[in-house]
């Protein structure tokens, strides 16, 4: 059966916030201390940086609002036991959780290869 355990709820909790904010602050150091402003423009990566940003959003959205329909009804089982545990052992809601948390990682894992992309082509350039 198929259901989230209390030590599994910081990992799908971290998905939401830790995600995003480790590219936000990866973004900024390189962009402030390496100053990567100049490379930007010549090499247009901000497009791809923008696309991926919308992209983490909403996933880490959706996994909220699944996570919460997931707990509302895990929450009623003591009052419809019977309909709602066949909803909730269900793996096709479970299986959607694992997909919002390894798409946000697989977005993380290319906005970071972005970021080392970005710092070797502007050392390339000012050498």
């Amino acid at each position: 059966m198929y259901m989230i355990t209390g030590e599994m709820l910081p990992l799908f909790m971290a998905m939401v916030v830790v995600v995003p904010l480790t590219y936000q602050a990866i973004h900024g150091i390189l962009e402030r201390q390496f100053q990567f402003h100049t490379v930007l423009s010549i090499y247009l990566l901000r497009p791809m940086e923008i696309m991926l940003s919308i992209m983490m959003f909403p996933t880490a959205i959706s996994y909220v609002f699944v996570m919460a329909i997931y707990m509302a009804m895990k929450e009623t089982v003591s009052l419809t036991s019977n309909v709602v545990d066949v909803i909730v052992s269900s793996k096709y809601l479970y299986r959607a959780l694992y997909v919002f948390l390894f798409l946000n990682i697989y977005l993380l894992t290319i906005a970071i290869a972005i970021c080392i992309i970005k710092f070797v082509l502007n050392v390339i350039i000012e050498y």
